[in-house]
């Protein structure tokens, strides 16, 4: 029995041990069965790709060297060997521009005409109207539906399609048809002449869209729509007007698209077209043969109507277009109107179709040319083609362009803008040639080469590195001349701009007043004039503006102008107190092209200190600065002036005027007149011209507020250190005040020198009216010095003089000089102003007699007596010794 187990269990053993080898060798087999597979799929893939055993040949290209083909020799390899539903793309991947074009050309069996390709007569292929190679991108499609620009609006826009949004109606051409013959349209329900249109003026208005909410197929669609007014009952109106890019299109091609209209204010009168554009000019003209696809009137066509039709002879070839007119018909009669087309989902499908083999793409490849216009193109292009097959295969190969490249000539500058062509210039006269810039294709740096012509050439700049210049005219007797300029960048010139002009004397002007600085007062009128040598216009300005307003009055004529201006009536204020103003004329001459301009500096001023202001050498306006401590106003004039001198050649000797008042002073003018010192009555006045440095006279618009309601008036005045080759005596300087015909005498308080001037204050001055500075020059240096008696320069010379004078006429030169006398009497010979010495201090005035009661006149006799006798004493000590 054990026995028997045994060779049982052996048995079972031995049959696990054989299960198990045949599960092991069923595997091996089924793995080298799927590895095999996957090698055989392998090799067939690759196997049919287009490109297996081909590459692309590097191409080599010149600068703007033309067309030239890419590629002459391609081998196109593929399995399938059909490309039916397939396409050839050729893109310039790298370093692209727009002066990248590629284009197919016809070769042997191969035809291309507009965007067809032809076998050996039988349609095969596309050019996408997009990619059509002018991008630098070309692409062919073989299939039977032709691809037509944005015929689905997919684009969300109108983008190559022609709008007419003004359309301006129909004109009874040859595709017109009348509502009537629509069996919709009650007999008898058309205006008089239905062939026309019925446009109300400025009441048609149009619009063209792509719009999402009525499609047929895809996101949008094209949306046409017309309102307004007919000029009269169940007329008619159309508009807009679209029109497609061009395709070709062969007899029998089939095409198709959707349409969709309705009334929005009355029924629709609707056309849809193709015609051929023989001219390509994007126009349907009536000349052009067309096709009609549809036309109908209602009010709603229920739905999408989808139309198909075989492209007729007449109109079939290249530049094909559709064309499609909204249009209304009045059905009420009651003149409004409103409606509008829709259409979607246009195709175009080929008639007569082969399949592309390898040996038509290599073919199609091997005519592709490529062209740059760039005249500073990129050096290295890479391009690639990418080929798809009929059963999806999509395979790429890809290649060099070299471009060497080749130096341009500089474009041509611009016109000559200076002188303008048929104008003229003054014989002699100096003038700025100007010209446009110039561009370089590979940005060199520009140069200019310009010449002249009055007879014979002559190069009159070179390498000139900006678009002008100076030249001056020669003085012969030349009536024309040219000048021509040239660009250059040192290695080529451009092409030359060239300009010619005429050649006339210079004008010559006369003008009145013959002085540019004139000065009047408020009540007197003045009259420019100038007159021309030339023909001329004029006109006149104020300030730089045009004159305008009341008070003058202009009279031109061929050759000259006048303008009177009366004061008064031109600045009409009656609280005039004075202004400048500058009066030109600029006197255009036509034929010369030019302007010139003569001005004159007007001053106006309420009155003067002289008649008429005859003596005024010039007049400062000072600049007034307020500064405010409550109820009081500290003010302060600035009347530094430097632009004019006096008949001395002497700069303005005030440089400040201040003063306080508890007035409101807002609002304050001041003129300082400088008047000639020659126009003084000295008769009297106790000085002479000769010692008179500078006469003035200060002024303001508000008199009574200056003299009467300010204190602490002081003046601030400067002296020049040298003068005719003398130096300043600084005791010498004084100033002179007429007030109410008398001469008051300030002595000043010197506050500096800054080496040019001496500058000095006159502290509480009784007011403003007219003032001399009196000021006197030495070549000794001792005269510059202080004398210890304290007498004013001028005064110890007065009395000097006087002194020397009595003691010639003396018989006993012994005898003791009354000097005090001396000058009193002096004083009373005075005629017709009394003469006064007023010592200037801060805490006020004090004024001497003639009579000379005060304690200062006698001290200063005693002083001058002490002064004589000592001289006496000296002399007589002299001869004693001689």
């Amino acid at each position: 029995m054990y026995g028997i187990l045994s060779i049982i269990n052996h048995k079972k053993s031995s049959s696990k041990m054989s299960l198990v080898t045949d599960y092991l060798s069923i595997r091996s087999l089924a793995l080298c069965i799927v590895f095999i597979g996957i090698i055989l799929c392998s090799c067939l893939l690759v196997s049919t790709t287009p490109w297996v055993g081909s590459t692309l040949t590097n191409v080599s290209y010149v600068e703007q060297e033309g067309w030239k083909k890419l590629d002459t020799e391609v081998t196109v390899s593929s399995t399938t060997d059909n490309f039916t539903d397939g396409y050839l793309i050729v893109n310039i991947t790298d370093n692209s521009s727009s002066y990248d074009a590629l284009r197919v050309v016809s070769n042997s069996s191969l035809n291309v005409s507009g965007n067809a390709l032809y076998w050996d007569g039988n349609r095969i292929g596309t050019i996408d109207n997009t990619y059509d190679g002018s991008n630098g991108i070309l692409r062919i499609d073989f299939n039977a539906v032709a691809p037509l620009s944005n015929s689905n609006f997919e684009t969300g826009d109108l983008s190559n399609w022609i709008i007419n949004d003004s359309y301006t109606g129909v004109t009874a051409q040859e595709w017109v048809e009348s509502p009537a013959d629509d069996d919709d349209v009650p007999d008898g329900n058309v205006d008089a002449d239905p062939l026309y249109d019925d446009h109300r003026a400025n009441d048609v208005p149009q619009t063209a869209s792509v719009q999402s909410s009525t499609i047929y197929e895809g996101s949008y669609a094209l949306r046409l729509d017309i309102d307004g007014h007919v000029d009269g009952g169940y007329g008619t109106a159309h508009g807009p007007l679209v029109i497609s890019t061009g395709f070709t299109a062969a007899e029998n091609d089939s095409i198709t698209l959707n349409w969709y209209a309705a009334d929005s204010g009355d029924w629709y009168d609707v056309y849809g077209f193709i015609f051929r554009d023989d001219n390509n000019d994007g126009v349907w003209d009536d000349d052009e043969e067309y096709q009609k696809l549809f036309h109908d009137v209602g009010s709603d066509t229920g739905g999408w109507i989808t139309t198909s039709a075989n492209v007729s002879s007449n109109v079939a070839g290249s530049n094909v277009r559709f064309a499609f007119l909204n249009g209304n018909y009045d059905a009420s009669g009651g003149q409004a109107i409103g409606s509008y087309l829709c259409i979607d989902g246009i195709v175009l499908e080929i008639s007569n179709t082969m399949a592309v083999n390898n040996t038509m793409v290599e073919s199609i490849i091997e005519n592709i040319e490529y062209s740059n216009e760039d005249d500073n193109p990129e050096v290295l292009k890479n391009y690639s083609i990418t080929l798809k097959e009929s059963n999806y295969d999509v395979d790429s190969n890809t290649a060099v362009i070299n471009i060497t490249p080749v130096n341009d000539a500089p474009g041509v500058p611009g016109n000559i803008t200076n002188p303008l062509d048929g104008y003229s210039v003054a014989r002699g006269d100096t003038i700025t040639v100007n010209w446009g810039n110039a561009t370089d294709p590979e940005s060199d740096e520009i140069y200019y080469d310009v010449w002249f012509y009055n007879g014979t050439w002559t190069q009159i700049g070179s390498m000139v590195n900006t678009s002008s210049m100076s030249f001056t005219m020669p003085s012969d007797n030349v009536t024309e001349a040219k000048f021509k300029v040239y660009a250059n960048d040192t290695l080529l010139n451009s092409s030359e701009v060239n300009v010619t002009f005429g050649i006339l004397d210079a004008p010559e002007f006369t003008y009145t007043p013959a002085n540019q600085e004139q000065l009047t007062t408020y009540d007197e009128e003045l009259n420019f004039t100038i007159e021309s040598t030339l023909l001329s216009s004029f006109e006149w300005l104020v300030d730089g503006s045009p004159i305008s307003g009341s008070g003058f009055s202009i009279v031109n004529t061929s050759n000259s102008s006048y303008c009177l201006i009366n004061a008064s009536q031109y600045i009409n204020d009656s609280d005039f107190f004075m202004d400048s103003y500058n009066i030109s004329v600029v006197v255009n001459n036509a034929s010369l092209r030019r302007n010139d301009t003569y001005s004159w500096d007007w001053t106006v001023t309420e009155s003067s200190a002289t008649d008429e202001g005859e003596d005024i050498s010039f007049i400062v306006n000072g600049s007034v600065n307020t500064t405010s401590y409550g109820n009081e106003s500290y003010v302060r004039i600035n009347t530094t002036y430097d632009d004019d001198l006096d008949e001395n050649g002497l700069n303005c000797s005030i440089t400040f005027v201040e003063f306080n008042t508890t007035e409101n002073p807002s609002g304050i003018l001041l003129k300082v007149e400088v008047v000639n010192k020659t126009s003084i009555n000295v008769s009297g006045a106790g000085f002479t011209h000769d010692d008179v440095y500078q006469y003035i006279d200060i002024g303001f618009s508000n008199e009574t507020l200056v003299n009467n309601d300010s204190y602490s008036r002081n003046i601030e005045f400067r002296v020049l250190d040298k003068l005719n080759g003398g130096s300043l005596v600084i005791n010498s300087v004084a100033l002179k005040h007429l007030k109410t015909g008398v001469w008051e005498t300030y002595t000043p308080t010197k506050l500096s020198d800054d080496g040019t001037y001496s500058y000095f204050v006159v502290y509480n001055v009784s007011g403003f009216s007219p003032f001399a500075v009196l000021a006197d020059y030495s070549s000794s240096s001792s005269t510059t010095s202080n004398n210890d008696d304290g007498l004013p320069y001028y005064l110890r010379k007065q009395l000097l003089e006087q002194a020397s004078s009595e003691e010639t006429e003396e018989e006993s030169p012994e005898e003791p000089v009354n000097a005090e006398s001396s000058f009193v009497e002096n004083s009373e010979n005075t005629e017709d102003i009394d003469t006064y010495q007023v010592t200037s201090s801060s805490s006020g005035d004090t004024i001497k007699d003639d009579d000379g009661n005060t304690l200062t006149m006698v001290f200063s006799g005693i002083i001058l007596v002490a002064f004589m006798l000592l001289l006496f004493i000296w002399k007589k000590k002299k001869d004693e010794e001689q």
